[in-house]
């Protein structure tokens, strides 16, 4: 008698398994249960109003855009007196000054991948040869 073959799960059980653990976490999402992770973005960003100067190293203009908004906040092209945060990338040009000038909070790419809650990408090492 193969021992091996007794162990063996049906294929189907398996595929239904697989199926049920995937598709849960997006049930419940669309039900209207949020990840801890994007409620404690939403709360952070909901009715600010944010300004992208310059390239984000990790992000997209339109990535972050999306992401913004989907956070309850509002990206806008200039910087005024409303602006809460100024995301500031490689070479963000006058807005960085308009914003320094106006008392604008001025954050990097990696403060705005945490108020929205995304994972930062673990550090890579050099190593010596």
């Amino acid at each position: 008698m193969n021992t091996s073959l007794r162990f063996r799960l049906p294929r189907a059980f398996v595929i239904c398994a697989i199926t049920i653990l995937i598709t849960a976490p997006l049930a419940l999402y669309s039900a209207g249960e949020q990840p801890a992770a994007t409620a404690s973005a939403d709360a952070s960003l909901s009715g600010k109003t944010v300004v992208l100067a310059g390239r984000l190293p990790a992000l997209t203009a339109a990535e972050a855009t999306s992401l913004i908004e989907k956070a309850g906040g509002t990206v806008a092209t200039r910087v005024t007196r409303t602006t809460d945060y100024l995301v500031a990338g490689a070479r963000p040009g006058a807005k960085l000054e308009e914003a320094r000038t106006l008392g604008v909070r001025v954050i990097d790419g990696a403060e705005l991948r945490q108020m929205l809650g995304i994972p930062m990408d673990p550090p890579t090492e050099k190593r010596r040869k």
